[in-house]
């Protein structure tokens, strides 16, 4: 027999109603069917929580048929993975420390403060920004400004740009010098303030 055969006389077995063949093929089906038994188990605590007196005593059945309730509750599946799940904590920190790295400054080599090259910048003196070549490492600049004694203020994204001071004289000479270089993509001036 299946279950739903026995579904219907689930009252009539906790009331004591059947006959002896049917409350023994009702318990040989609740120990072959685990639902079956906790649907019966749970059918009696509400008989008995509705026939208890309304005293302090009848409590505890309202309480069973509420964990019960809870208890047959699917849970979201997201809530099963926070609670199984302990390494949220080690990943939280982990981002956060990934995040404060990201935020470190530029190298700065000397003179004025900014990091990147839209920043403004308040020179005394006139200098040059030089950007390397796509495709060049941030060693190709620092040989070019120590081949031209060059006096770097500020490195740019890993050594891939550099300010220079210059002189207003030696600006002109020095910039189309720098633009026949084959390491160097672009030279812009900046005048001083």
């Amino acid at each position: 027999m299946q279950r739903t055969d026995f579904s219907d006389q689930i009252a009539d077995y906790i009331n004591g109603h059947l006959d002896e063949a049917q409350t023994e093929a009702m318990e040989t089906a609740m120990r072959q069917d685990a639902e079956l038994a906790r649907q019966v188990e749970f059918d009696r605590l509400v008989k008995a929580s509705v026939q208890a007196p309304q005293t302090a005593d009848a409590l505890p059945h309202f309480a069973q048929v509420r964990a019960h309730i809870e208890q047959q509750r699917p849970v979201p599946a997201w809530q099963n993975w926070l609670q199984g799940n302990r390494l949220i904590p080690v990943a939280a920190a982990a981002l956060v420390v990934a995040i404060a790295l990201n935020m470190a400054p530029a190298e700065q080599v000397g003179g004025e403060d900014f990091q990147t090259l839209s920043d403004t910048v308040q020179a005394t003196q006139p200098m040059l920004r030089i950007i390397a070549m796509p495709g060049s490492d941030a060693d190709t600049l620092r040989a070019l400004t120590n081949e031209l004694n060059l006096d770097p203020i500020t490195w740019h994204q890993g050594g891939l740009a550099v300010d220079v001071t210059v002189t207003e004289e030696q600006a002109p000479a020095l910039i189309s010098q720098l633009e026949q270089d084959p390491r160097v993509r672009a030279v812009t001036q900046k005048a001083a303030q």
